[in-house]
């Protein structure tokens, strides 16, 4: 198995684990920002989670992309 091979399979789980982390912690977040107690208020919160775990997400990989990259 070469380095590369290695790096990549890193990367993957590394990857897979922040994910799941990143889409708990943002809905976490957003339920204490948007409180839903309606179906109005619901909505809002699965919205804002969306784009928080979005945007977590896209800070993870940029991150993750920065230190492998080689």
């Amino acid at each position: 198995m070469s380095n590369d091979d290695f790096n990549a399979g890193v990367f993957s789980i590394l990857l897979f684990i922040l994910t799941i982390a990143v889409i708990v912690l943002s809905g976490v977040f957003a339920w204490q920002i948007t409180t839903p107690r309606s179906f109005l208020g619901a909505r809002g919160f699965l919205f804002v989670w969306a784009g928080f775990s979005w945007i977590g997400r896209i800070i993870i990989q940029a991150i993750i992309a920065i230190f492998f990259k080689g």
